[in-house]
């Protein structure tokens, strides 16, 4: 049988055997995983766009994103972390397209927080 890749990195159990449980484990390849996959890469693009469309200002979107994904809100440490991500990220694309620039920035925001054990894990 053959697994798919996502749940195979995310120990899916056998299916040929019969579990009554399943490992737990945290592991490098699941956030590589998370950082190349194209399927997280396109959720990570849907939610950056859910985010742009709110009619919100940038700090009420970053609280939105981290209810969505951690069901809490940053704590003030993570809110200045992320404004100086979002102040420096400009210059490393070295682009002028402001859209552009702005679009990449929350997705590689969405997708920073999809790598975290916070999300892939559950209390």
């Amino acid at each position: 049988d053959h697994v798919v890749e996502m749940l195979d990195v995310f120990d899916f159990a056998e299916p040929a055997f019969v579990s009554a449980e399943r490992d737990t484990t945290s592991v490098p390849t699941q956030t590589l995983f998370m950082m190349n996959s194209e399927r997280v890469t396109r959720a990570a693009q849907a939610m950056a766009d859910r985010l742009i469309a709110m009619d919100a200002s940038d700090p009420e979107r970053v609280r939105r994103a981290f209810e969505l994904c951690f069901g809490r809100r940053p704590t003030q440490g993570e809110m200045t972390a992320v404004a100086t991500f979002f102040k420096q990220f400009p210059t490393a694309q070295g682009t002028r397209d402001t859209r552009t620039v702005q679009r990449q920035g929350w997705t590689a925001f969405c997708q920073a927080l999809f790598q975290t054990a916070e999300f892939r894990m559950l209390d």
